[in-house]
């Protein structure tokens, strides 16, 4: 752990009020000290952000977008790419044990709001421009919509794609699979450098027309060291994501029918998020995408959500920055409600 607070300190300029090399040593001693509580609670607010695996790409940006997870052998920068099981040293096994909780579910990864931002609304003709834009916008990550104009009739992007995203930002990619058979196109995006894959239950089911088992696919991205997410549609019930919550990080509630952006939020969905949470006790993300926007936002907080997506209501903002604020604010008011 002391080499990752080392490379940490190594990357970064010296904190506001760290004291030059003329202070006294207990003066020295305790600026050190503060400057380093700070400097890990940007880390863990990072972590939270980004996950594990965009945190480690922010501090070590020789890493290859889009890399798998690997061994702590030393050939690698951060333990922060250790797999569960491989780490050799003290810091990297309490890393490992930290990666194993957010898993099992017995640590509520919803412990801070997220805003998504949905590249469906943005310009694609500069998307590399429009994922710097959202970003200093204050997004947390960047909700991409996959759709192959069979399981939804439009047609939009496919690995190709998320691997140029994957090369121009190191914010977390939310891949979002409205397809038929993701079992073909569960590798092609994880090598693109998606950091959550959502697959729709819709066309899971106990077992699809071919046989094949959803809990062994969503096992199969946690497996590669990434996320997995289950969405259902408006009109699907809660009971049908319920045999897979325990493979998943995320659930994510559509609250529009799925295929095209700017149609209006469908509250009847709420009651879904809110069973999650107490009657299922659901404690991973819970993220709502349709027709969010300052009006519908506090609802769904208050709902259980804590992973916000929206398209027009901020790509089509004149001032992204100021809308993701009225958000926030919206959402901390139910927050402390």
């Amino acid at each position: 752990m002391g080499g990752y607070v080392r490379q940490t300190l190594k990357g970064h300029p010296r904190p506001q009020g760290c004291p030059g090399p003329r202070k006294s040593g207990i003066s020295l001693g305790l600026s050190v000290l503060e400057a380093g509580r700070a400097l890990l609670q940007e880390a863990h607010g990072r972590f939270l952000r980004l996950g594990s695996k965009g945190l480690s790409r922010a501090l070590n940006p020789r890493i290859s977008a889009g890399g798998a997870y690997g061994p702590c052998d030393g050939s690698l920068p951060s333990p922060l790419l250790c797999a569960p099981g491989t780490g050799t040293s003290q810091g990297e096994r309490r890393l490992e044990a930290s990666w194993a909780v957010l898993h099992d579910g017995s640590m509520n990864l919803a412990s801070q709001s997220l805003i998504a931002p949905s590249l469906l609304s943005a310009d694609f003709a500069h998307l590399g421009s429009e994922l710097q834009r959202a970003e200093k916008a204050g997004a947390d990550w960047h909700h991409v919509d996959v759709m192959d104009g069979h399981f939804v009739p439009n047609l939009t992007i496919g690995p190709p794609v998320v691997q140029s995203l994957r090369r121009a930002t190191g914010t977390f990619l939310d891949v979002h699979l409205m397809i038929e058979d993701p079992w073909a196109f569960c590798d092609p995006f994880l090598d693109a450098g998606a950091d959550l894959l959502t697959i729709h239950v819709e066309v899971l089911g106990p077992r699809d027309k071919k046989g094949r088992d959803g809990r062994a696919l969503l096992q199969k991205i946690r497996g590669r060291g990434r996320r997995a997410g289950i969405a259902l549609n408006p009109e699907t019930e809660l009971e049908a994501v319920l045999p897979y919550l325990d493979e998943v990080d995320l659930v994510l509630v559509m609250s529009v029918h799925p295929g095209f952006g700017g149609q209006s939020f469908i509250s009847a969905v709420l009651s879904k998020t809110r069973a999650l949470r107490q009657e299922h006790g659901y404690k991973g993300w819970i993220e709502m995408d349709g027709g969010l926007n300052r009006d519908t936002v506090a609802s769904c907080a208050e709902a259980g959500c804590d992973v916000f997506v929206a398209g027009s209501a901020l790509y089509g903002a004149g001032d992204m920055a100021a809308e993701i604020g009225v958000f926030r604010e919206r959402i901390r008011g139910i927050e402390l409600a």
